[in-house]
């Protein structure tokens, strides 16, 4: 059963990942869910340029969700 099935529409999730960036992220719930909040995490520089090492999101099921119910 998939996440958009179960949670009700303007329902939250948070997903919390050091194995995905935010544009990965940002790429596979991009249906049905919208970007609500980016949570703040620790960052580090090396050769000049700066990440972050984990990526936390908080996501809101859309109303245009395309949720079937069988």
């Amino acid at each position: 059963m998939s996440l958009s099935r179960v949670l009700e529409v303007k329902g939250f999730f948070l997903i919390t990942s050091c194995n995905w960036t935010k544009a990965e992220l940002l790429d596979v719930f991009s249906e049905g869910f919208e970007l609500f909040e980016e949570l703040p995490t620790p960052k580090f520089s090396f050769g000049g340029r700066s990440g972050n090492t984990v990526a936390a999101l908080v996501f809101q099921k859309s109303e245009t969700s395309l949720d079937k119910v069988s």
